[in-house]
């Protein structure tokens, strides 16, 4: 699947001298972050973010990353290569764009508050739904789907109709960057020069050989979600709502669309084949039933009384194989499994008289993974105290005022090490007493992060082809 992607060579042009490519780039990107950082003033007495923030994007160590495929399992095998469609993804933190796409996507994400039919997740699609209105005559729940949306992107047009949209909202942009970041807002046409820069930067390997991607934007880039949106929301909503007939209900989230449409199905369908004309670049495919239809990880359907509800969503290729109770993990981890996805499960069954069933559901998955009855009933009483509406509600994380202490999980000194940790946080705290830093000792002790060890299944494998190992096998067998 992979050869199979890279065989089109629009999209993806071999490299004969990787290295002087890899030097080019990276030599750009320190150059766009000195731009970035003094805001392209030729004084240099201006700077957009800390010298120190600029100084830590320089020392970034770029090689060209490794790319891979992640398949699809969940659709139809592709004839020409006998096995699922695949999605190419780009292992990007070590790529030489990755300084500039850090900024450019802090830069641009003020700029997604400003799309209305923008779906942040799930509970913020939830929340939408409960504005729908009730629900009569003909009526048609659909989802449209963009065809290869982050591949399919033109480079050049993207980077200037995402440009131009920040200039457009450049004074919104400013004030966000500041309440949030302290930061100062780049001059639009900076920012484009950024985007050329990741999206014409894009450098990647596989089967030991080196491409450039020519065309899209890789899946591995942060600011790839940022620019696909934008640029999505500019090139089809204006057009779409000069259609003379509209959905009730019309969302998106990144390339995934749900909506309700009043009306006949071929009023339907034309509204699709009109939307298919907006762009040549963007290519959409169709479902749609009159009651019922999966959209992210629930089902939205109509109720007698004309109103959208919602449950759980599982896909055919769901297993449910959740962590095994008799697994190496802290007793808490394994013990907050089933309350969180109770959570998960509360929050998307509207219907009252459905959520015992779906609770019932995910308990027997559980017990079959281990988990006595006395944590699933200390589950079930916990879950009954917490109103839905309150975990529809928005909750800006704060920030988490506490040290962290990362530490490999092992059942023997789990224990012994948290008991440790207490005795020397008591001892520091008391004899910090009346000295300048005893408020930033007045908090609760270290948190310790229990890691996990790594599984037989990832020492065994790697996204990388072929695996180092191999290659070295290769040359010395060669020489």
């Amino acid at each position: 699947m992979g050869q199979a992607h890279l065989r089109d060579e629009n999209t993806y042009k071999p490299l004969l001298n990787p290295q002087e490519e890899l030097q080019r780039v990276q030599e750009e990107g320190k150059r766009l972050v000195s731009r970035f950082y003094c805001l392209d003033s030729p004084t240099g007495k201006r700077s957009s973010f800390s010298a120190a923030q600029r100084d830590a994007l320089l020392a970034h160590k770029a090689s060209i990353p490794h790319w891979y495929i992640l398949p699809k399992h969940t659709k139809k095998l592709d004839e020409e290569t006998g096995t699922w469609p695949g999605r190419p993804v780009l292992s990007g933190c070590c790529a030489p764009t990755r300084p500039v796409d850090r900024l450019l996507t802090t830069f641009l994400s003020p700029l997604l508050e400003l799309l209305p039919e923008r779906l942040q997740d799930t509970t913020h699609f939830l929340r939408k739904l409960r504005e729908a209105p009730r629900l009569e005559g003909e009526i048609y729940l659909f989802s449209f789907d963009i065809v290869s949306l982050y591949p399919s992107i033109p480079q050049e047009e993207a980077a200037w109709v995402v440009a131009n949209f920040y200039e457009k909202n450049f004074g919104y942009v400013q004030g966000r960057l500041k309440d949030l970041y302290n930061i100062t807002a780049p001059p639009p046409y900076l920012i484009q020069e950024g985007i050329e820069h990741i999206l014409s930067g894009t450098l990647l390997r596989f089967d030991n050989k080196f491409y450039q991607q020519m065309k899209g934007t890789a899946i591995g880039a942060s600011v790839s979600v940022a620019v696909a949106e934008i640029f999505v929301h500019v090139s089809i909503e204006q057009k779409r709502k000069e259609i003379e007939k509209q959905p009730i209900v019309f969302y998106r989230y990144i390339d995934d669309i749900f909506g309700v449409f009043q009306g006949t199905e071929e009023d339907l369908q034309k509204y699709y084949r009109e939307l298919n004309q907006f762009h040549p670049d963007l290519r959409f495919t169709v479902e749609f039933d009159k009651n019922r239809l999966p959209f992210l990880d629930t089902t939205v359907y109509v109720d007698k009384e004309g109103f959208l509800q919602t449950t759980v969503y599982h896909k055919p290729s769901n297993t449910h194989q959740y962590l095994h109770f008799q697994s190496s993990h802290h007793p808490n981890l394994k013990k907050s499994l089933p309350f969180s996805q109770g959570i998960r499960v509360k929050r998307i069954v509207s219907d009252p008289e459905h959520l015992e069933i779906a609770l019932n559901e995910m308990f027997s998955f559980f017990r079959a993974r281990g988990y006595n009855e006395k944590i699933l009933e200390l589950t079930k009483n916990r879950l009954d105290k917490i109103p839905r509406e309150t975990l529809l509600e928005f909750k800006r994380k704060g920030e988490l005022n506490r040290l962290i202490f990362p530490m490999l999980y092992s059942q023997n000194i789990a224990g012994p090490l948290r008991k440790s940790i207490n005795q020397i946080w008591e001892w520091t705290q008391e004899r910090a007493r009346d000295t300048p830093w005893e408020a930033s000792l007045n908090g609760p002790p270290p948190m310790i992060a229990w890691k996990k060890d790594k599984t037989i299944a990832e020492k065994l494998i790697r996204a990388e082809f072929p695996s180092p190992l191999l290659m070295e096998r290769t040359a010395l067998s060669s020489t």
